[in-house]
């Protein structure tokens, strides 16, 4: 047996062992708010959604009727798209020039960062968003170390036409990707212009179509949700470069993170003599640029989204292996060790209460609360309405828990300031006195301050449900009627 085939058998050990793992751990617990979001969007397929493209909801709808309605069959589609993504970073690791090694050291390092790992467990847009920004790299790779776009131009411009509109449609940061697709063409193939980077922009933008007509149809609603209404208080401050820097240690691990940027810089250095080192630059440098700028200045930009940026870099630093391009063996050994340990410590942290347990988080804000205790919710909104209930929350969070829980046995809707997407599946106005007899309000104690409803109209407490973690209560639900 070659070498190379050992290390490409010792990858797929790896992600195997890491997918089972994974299997495991999504089987435990209930679904995070952002998750049950995407579940429910699963239950009202259509082009588009207020906070993003569809296709989260597609996987999660195909996979939920492939496995039923538990956490396990909402994350599964996650789950199995990350070893396609590995492996193709296994690939472009060797395309890039490294040894034999060089691939199963980029994957080791995929599987032990925080937000590698994290994301391709959770059931976000960042798992399918992340294998089309990949795919999208190694094509371009492929085709720049090649030339194939030389001999079947039209061929491959609409196999990468596709790939760059599934990221679009997967998360509207793919825009980035089609930019510094672009760059990369205008650099280094200017002849390709016409017969290669046209076509593949046409394409994309025809995959794109479901994501423009739903758009186009609930006035720009995405758009103008991501670009203006949200963006209250926009510009750069302390509290926003903190979290940018803060976001990027924590989901990266710090070492990890230091290292990516000497690899961006590398490969930056190195762009006139190399071609593929100017293709990772541009494809690294130009999205995560441009989302530093905007995580800078906005408040609610989530410092998670430049990390697809360095999904490429990882397979740099995986053919540095044997070069030392970016680090020796030994820190490079010693990052992933780091990395693990910190996905150790936030999937414990996730799975057990001893930080609760021992007050070193604070219950008000700890996240990992968020998985537990909306299956009693629900119990108690069946034991507590009629049939016939329409129920209302103060927050999407709540609003989305609820309906992935009732699942269809009570209509649920949202009583927000703030536009959310029930304003385009159930739109309520709670003045309405021919709702009065069905509103039932449910309430987390995390939103005590945006409960229009309770405040402006009379309301009855039907029951209370607390939650307890570590022997501390850690949520309180009010269930109010009118």
């Amino acid at each position: 047996m070659t070498r190379e085939r050992k290390y490409l058998l010792a990858a797929a050990g790896l992600l195997a062992a890491v997918t089972s793992l994974k299997l495991v751990l999504a089987s435990m617990g209930g679904l995070g708010d952002s998750e049950a979001l995407y579940a429910v969007y699963s239950l009202h397929p259509q082009g588009g959604y207020l906070d993003h493209p569809p296709f989260v909801g597609w996987l999660i709808r195909l996979t939920t009727m492939a496995a039923g309605r538990s956490p396990l069959a909402v994350r599964l589609g996650s789950i199995l798209l990350f070893p396609v993504t590995a492996m193709l970073v296994f690939d472009l690791a060797r395309r890039l020039g490294g040894g034999p090694c060089s691939g199963l050291v980029a994957v080791a390092l995929m599987c032990a960062i925080p937000i590698t790992f994290v994301g391709g467990l959770a059931a976000t847009p960042d798992a399918p968003a992340a294998l089309f920004w990949v795919l999208a790299a190694w094509l371009v790779v492929r085709h720049v170390k090649d030339g194939i776009p030389d001999r079947k131009p039209l061929v491959h411009a609409a196999i990468m036409g596709l790939v760059l509109g599934l990221g679009m449609i997967s998360k509207y940061t793919g825009v980035l990707m089609v930019v510094s697709f672009v760059a990369v063409v205008l650099s280094l193939r200017r002849r390709w212009a016409l017969t290669y980077m046209l076509p593949a922009l046409v394409t994309a933008a025809i995959v794109a179509i479901p994501v423009i007509v739903w758009n186009q149809e609930n006035g720009w609603a995405s758009f103008m949700h991501r670009l203006l209404w949200s963006q209250e208080g926009m510009g750069m401050s302390a509290r926003n470069l903190g979290g940018l820097v803060g976001g990027q240690l924590l989901y990266m691990s710090p070492v990890i993170m230091v290292l990516v940027v000497t690899a961006m810089v590398r490969a930056w250095q190195r762009r006139s003599k190399d071609e593929l080192m100017m293709v990772v630059a541009l494809l690294s440098w130009i999205p995560a640029l441009l989302l530093w700028c905007l995580c800078a200045i906005s408040r609610v930009a989530e410092p998670h989204w430049p990390t697809l940026a360095y999904l490429p870099v990882l397979a740099v630093m995986g053919a540095g292996w044997d070069t030392g391009l970016v680090a020796g063996k030994r820190r490079l050994v010693w990052a992933g060790a780091v990395a693990a340990l910190c996905t150790a410590l936030g999937l414990c942290a996730a799975a057990t209460p001893l930080a609760t347990r021992w007050g070193l988080v604070d219950t008000r804000t700890d996240i990992t609360n968020e998985l537990y205790g909306w299956d009693r919710v629900a119990a108690k909104v069946r034991a507590t309405t009629p049939p016939d209930a329409l129920v209302v929350g103060p927050h999407w969070t709540v609003c989305a828990q609820l309906e992935w829980q009732l699942a269809g046995e009570r209509d649920v809707s949202c009583v927000t300031v703030e536009k959310d997407d029930w304003d385009f599946w159930y739109p309520v106005r709670t003045r309405d006195p021919e709702l009065y007899p069905r509103l039932h309000y449910v309430t987390d104690e995390r939103f005590s301050k945006l409960d229009p409803f309770i405040l402006t109209m009379e309301a009855v407490l039907l029951s209370k449900v607390e939650i307890e973690r570590g022997g501390k209560v850690v949520r309180t639900f009010r269930i109010y009627r009118r």
